[in-house]
């Protein structure tokens, strides 16, 4: 249930029932006003599917052309400059991991360990990420039925050995209660309570100077 959950975003019955009717009207109208038969009707019809299909395409071009819209690299840019080299980074939904997969397919920033939160409690997702990423996410974390204790096993793994940041703060169940989110740039630095910030704080001013 909670894959298909993730896929419902992706199932667009209306195009494929909208494919579907559209293929149908075209088979009837090569049957009943064929070539050879009707070759006014027929050509009439045609004329109209192409502008009503040219209409459309007209009307949704200038709202779905995305050519001077820079969010998604503005994004990404923002979030690599807080983050130091080889860090992980947890996000949460499309938007903050799109925007650093579409940077690190542009060969930038590739050392950014990218895990995304809301996927974790995922078997599929754990397994594929242990397969990438061996040395981060273990196979050991499918033991864990919950997604707060996965979540606290991977930052317990890694927060030792390497700098860990998060994009958003509103983590569910207990891991809020051992560690702590010090904001740098557009991201948090993830460190256990008690840990001194004096390192994260001097990376804060670096980011914006």
């Amino acid at each position: 249930n909670k894959d298909l959950f993730i896929l419902y975003r992706y199932i667009f019955l209306i195009y494929i029932a909208f494919a579907v009717s559209l293929a149908y009207i075209i088979d009837s109208l090569f049957d009943d006003f064929s070539f050879h038969k009707n070759r006014v009707a027929f050509v009439i019809s045609i004329i109209v599917i192409l502008v009503l299909t040219g209409s459309q395409f007209k009307n949704g071009y200038a709202f779905n052309n995305k050519r001077d819209n820079h969010i998604v690299s503005n994004l990404a840019d923002n979030m690599s400059k807080s983050i130091e080299l080889d860090s992980i980074l947890f996000t949460n939904g499309d938007i903050e991991s799109g925007s650093m997969w579409y940077l690190q397919s542009n060969g930038q920033r590739k050392d950014i360990i990218v895990i995304v939160g809301n996927l974790v409690i995922h078997d599929w997702y754990i397994k594929n990420m242990s397969l990438k990423y061996p040395e981060i996410i273990s196979t050991e974390l499918l033991k864990e039925s919950s997604y707060d204790d996965r979540i606290k096993k991977i930052l317990k793994n890694n927060i030792s050995t390497r700098k860990v940041y998060s994009t958003f703060t509103d983590w569910e169940g207990k891991s809020t209660t051992d560690f702590e989110f010090v904001p740098i740039g557009v991201v948090h630095r993830v460190i256990l309570k008690g840990t001194s910030p004096g390192d994260v704080l001097l990376a804060g001013k670096q980011w914006q100077s």
